[in-house]
């Protein structure tokens, strides 16, 4: 009995105590001090060391971001309080009401060791993007096939028309077909601009599964970053702008009769993929435009090179974790083990256990 009890003693121990390595994100310790940021300076170009890749790279590099985002679980909120107080460590975060339909990153921060990024502080940093109304247009008639191959549609709604050219494999059975219509690139553009961080966005949606080929015209955002305190935590006008077109881009200019460079671009998905968009209300057009525009944010906060700033420093290593719904049982046990050989004492100074005397001796005969 006496073994069964010490054993219960010492699981309870091995229950109660244990020693953790930090990446419970619930328990990170900080301090004062210089620690790792992000380096939001511009899209880093991975293969120039580290350095501010040049048009066509940046351009690349921000669609390729938006389509690796997609990767990672989104987390949902519905009031920017609950990024902030999430203990989850989600690539960003969506907001999907009714009213609005709103996409928010929050920025960490390493300690200069952590090489794996394996213990983050979460900071009260975050960005957000969202898109304006959105307004849908029908196609009038047939396209026209250009000599160059490009269609050249005419569109309208209740309150605009116009017409509009985009290349001819847009017009495959029910794909989807992002536009930048700007002829200077994102960071510069004028006549589709709505704001020095918003650029007029379109889609286009082929015919197919019961639906008509249709136009979408949205304004994207992406905003400041909240709560800063340095100017390295920063994101600028331009890589704002080349965000929010980023789901369209490839960074491949077309050539004028004149020699110069137009930016208008395109990028197409097919039926079934993450970014296609039939049977979506325009409203929903524009979240996915403002959806991939953070999660290129996202993955530029993560793969960019890190800088050092002062802020709140994780500290490495492990720490003491008790279980105290163990607690309980584990002094229930000790308890009892004392009472046991307290027990087990007395019954042996009052001679029991046959006969014999406190210390086992025989009495003599007489």
């Amino acid at each position: 009995m006496l073994q069964k009890l010490a054993q219960t003693a010492v699981a309870c121990i091995s229950l109660t105590l244990s020693i953790v390595d930090g990446r419970d994100y619930n328990g990170t310790y900080i301090r004062p001090g210089i620690a790792n940021a992000s380096n939001l300076e511009c899209y880093s170009d991975y293969f120039n060391h580290g350095a501010c890749g040049g048009i066509v790279a940046s351009q690349a590099l921000a669609h390729a971001y938006g389509d690796l985002s997609q990767s990672s679980e989104c987390g949902p909120y519905t009031n920017i309080s609950e990024v902030l107080a999430s203990k989850n460590n989600y690539e960003y975060y969506c907001k999907r009401t009714r009213d609005q339909q709103e996409f928010a990153y929050r920025f960490n921060e390493y300690n200069p060791a952590d090489i794996n990024k394996a213990y983050p502080r979460f900071t009260n940093r975050t960005i957000t993007a969202s898109s304006g109304k959105c307004l849908e247009y029908s196609v009038v008639g047939i396209p026209t096939t250009l000599a160059n191959g490009d269609l050249l549609y005419i569109y309208k709604n209740d309150t605009y028309d116009g017409n509009i050219t985009i290349p001819g494999q847009s017009n495959s059975v029910s794909g989807t077909t992002w536009i930048y219509r700007g002829t200077e690139t994102p960071e510069n553009a004028v006549q589709y601009a709505c704001g020095p961080r918003c650029i007029i966005m379109w889609a286009h949606r082929s015919f197919g599964y019961g639906e008509s080929s249709a136009f979408f015209e949205c304004p994207i955002t992406v905003n400041h970053v909240e709560n800063i305190t340095h100017d390295g935590q920063a994101i600028s006008n331009n890589t704002a702008r080349l965000a929010a077109a980023s789901i369209a881009l490839q960074g491949q200019p077309s050539e004028t009769d004149n020699g110069t460079h137009e930016w208008t671009q395109y990028q197409f998905y097919a039926f079934g993929s993450a970014w296609e968009i039939h049977f979506k209300t325009a409203d929903e057009v524009g979240a996915d435009m403002a959806e991939f525009a953070i999660g290129s944010l996202a993955i530029l906060a993560k793969t960019n090179p890190q800088i050092s700033l002062p802020g709140l420093v994780p500290y490495l290593g492990s720490h003491l974790t008790v279980q105290w719904h163990f607690v309980l049982p584990l002094l229930a046990g000790i308890a009892g083990v004392h009472l046991a050989l307290f027990l087990f004492g007395l019954y042996l100074t009052r001679g029991g256990g046959g006969g014999h005397g406190a210390l086992g001796a025989k009495p003599e005969s007489r």
